[in-house]
C-alpha cells in the first residue's frame, strides 16, 4: 500500500478518534453541569420547604395561645370545667411547638431572637391566664374578671401577635428569595438541556463533516492509484509489444 494512501488513512482514523474523544468530553462535562444545576434546585427546593415550615410552626403557636385565652374566657364567664379542656390541651402542647419553632430557626439569627421574645410573652400570657383561672377556680371570679379588664393579657396578645407578624414577613421575604433562586436554577437548567442539545448535534455535524472529508480524500486518492496502476499496466503492454 502507497504511503500516501498509508498517510491518509491514519489521518482519517485520528480525526475520527478525535470527533468521537470531543463528544464524549462534551456530553459528560453537560451531564455534569445538568447535575449539578439539578442539586442546587433540589437544594433551594428544600429551603423553599423549610421556610414554608417555620411560616406554619409560628402560625400554630399563636393558634395554641388563641386557644389558651378563648378557655380561659370561656371558663371565666361560666365556670363549667368543659372549657379547661382545650385550654390545658394547649398549655402541654406550647413548650414543643416553641421548642420546634425554635430549632426550626438555628440558622436565622434574626428570627432566633424573635423566638426568645416570642418565648418570654408566651409565658407571660400563660402565667396571666392561669392565675385568673386559679382564681375562678378559688371563688374569686370578680378578682379573675379585674385581672382580665386591667387589659394586661390583651396588651400581651396584641404584642404577641404584632411579633408574630414581623416573623411572618421576615419568613416571606425569605421565601420569595428562595422561590426566585429555585425558579433561576429551574429556568438555567432548561437553557443548558437545550444549549446542551444543539452543541451534542453540532458535535455529530461536525464529526460527520470531518469523517465524510477524510473518506472522500481516501476515495480520491484511491481512484488515482486505480488510474496510474492503469496507465503503469498500458504502458508495460506497449514495452512488452514493442520488444516482441
Amino acid at each position: 500500500m502507497p504511503a500516501r494512501f498509508k498517510s491518509l488513512i491514519h489521518v482519517s482514523l485520528q480525526r475520527l478518534n478525535f470527533s468521537l474523544v470531543a463528544s464524549t468530553i462534551l456530553a459528560a462535562i453537560l451531564v455534569g453541569v445538568a447535575f449539578w444545576f439539578v442539586a442546587l434546585q433540589q437544594n433551594e427546593q428544600d429551603r423553599v420547604r423549610h421556610t414554608l415550615e417555620v411560616r406554619n410552626q409560628v402560625a400554630q403557636v399563636l393558634a395554641l395561645v388563641q386557644r389558651v385565652e378563648s378557655g380561659q374566657r370561656g371558663y371565666l364567664l361560666t365556670g363549667r370545667d368543659l372549657y379547661l379542656r382545650p385550654y390545658e390541651a394547649a398549655v402541654q402542647a406550647i413548650p414543643r411547638a416553641l421548642g420546634e419553632l425554635e430549632g426550626l430557626v438555628a440558622d436565622n439569627p434574626t428570627q432566633q431572637e424573635a423566638v426568645r421574645r416570642l418565648r418570654q410573652l408566651t409565658a407571660d400570657k400563660l402565667l396571666e391566664v392561669r392565675t385568673t383561672v386559679e382564681l375562678r377556680r378559688a371563688g374569686s371570679g370578680d378578682q379573675a374578671l379585674g385581672i382580665v379588664n386591667s387589659d394586661s393579657g390583651q396588651t400581651l396578645m396584641d404584642e404577641l401577635r404584632t411579633l408574630v407578624g414581623v416573623m411572618e414577613r421576615e419568613e416571606n421575604s425569605i421565601l420569595q428569595r428562595r422561590q426566585s433562586t429555585e425558579q433561576m436554577y429551574g429556568l438555567l437548567l432548561e437553557a443548558g438541556a437545550a444549549l446542551a442539545f444543539v452543541l451534542i448535534c453540532a458535535s455529530a455535524v461536525f464529526g460527520a463533516m470531518l469523517t465524510r472529508r477524510s473518506f472522500g480524500e481516501i476515495d480520491r486518492t484511491h481512484r488515482q492509484l486505480v488510474e496510474s496502476n492503469d496507465e503503469l499496466l498500458k504502458q508495460v503492454s506497449r514495452r512488452e509489444a514493442a520488444e516482441s
